[in-house]
């Protein structure tokens, strides 16, 4: 009874998340090497890219995880400009479409110092906020232009999408740790890094689970408007661990 309520001190109310693998033909995998290079191997709809992307030369990875998460979530992008991120995040409107619908377009370019590659994402939606769930269609459209390949178009679901970015990362993080990730993909201080909040929203939607992305007021000032959320770190952390 004490090593419980230890563990329950400790690790919160014990109510762990259903956390389930899945079947996923798209597969990523990032490998960081020599000189602020990452290589980065991408199987989508049957074929396999080769991309490398240059730390000196602009943004890596967390540029291309940026961009997916950016289909699904606005953000303040102020911070672009002290960033080396290259991904713009467009909106277009209903009224400005013959369709009428929404559309979110993202965009990522890499530099191999040599070779470059733009990679556009397209996801159109009846609605502005957009319905995640296991059962509504997510088609996002993909666009790959490469200067040492033929462009690629293809259609994709975005849970798999998701799913492929969750995994790459989990992976690379996983054998790397994230100060040894930043420093192998970058020799001269200037690596790669994830963003933790993106990726485990990412994670979250690929793998069903997006409930824990929601913030619960745990404080509200009576004599004001602020107000404390507060997410579950603890089911966060089993999130961020699973193998996918």
């Amino acid at each position: 009874m004490h090593r419980i309520n230890t563990m329950r001190a400790r690790y919160g109310t014990g109510v762990f998340l259903k956390l389930n693998k899945r079947n996923c033909d798209m597969r990523i995998r990032l490998t960081p090497y020599y000189c602020d290079m990452l290589r980065v191997h991408w199987r989508i709809d049957g074929d396999n890219y080769y991309f490398i992307a240059s730390g000196v030369m602009g943004s890596q990875f967390s540029a291309f995880l940026s961009a997916v998460y950016g289909l699904y979530e606005e953000e303040d992008q102020s911070h672009y400009l002290h960033c080396k991120y290259n991904n713009d995040i467009i909106h277009e409107h209903p009224h400005n479409r013959e369709d009428k619908k929404h559309c979110f377009k993202t965009k990522v370019t890499w530099d191999g110092e040599g070779p470059y590659y733009t990679i556009t994402f397209t996801r159109i939606c009846e609605t502005e906020e957009p319905i995640l769930d296991a059962h509504t269609p997510d088609p996002i459209q993909v666009k790959i232009e490469s200067t040492r390949q033929p462009t690629k178009e293809c259609i994709v679901d975005g849970r798999d999408l998701c799913y492929a970015v969750a995994r790459g990362c989990t992976e690379a993080l996983k054998k790397y740790g994230f100060k040894g990730y930043t420093k192998t993909s970058g020799g001269y201080d200037v690596g790669d890094s994830f963003n933790v909040e993106k990726l485990l929203f990412v994670k979250a939607y690929a793998l069903g689970v997006l409930d824990i992305c929601k913030a619960e007021e745990c404080w509200k000032n009576p004599n004001s408007w602020r107000i404390i959320e507060a997410t579950s770190f603890e089911k966060e952390m089993e999130l961020f661990l699973f193998d996918m």
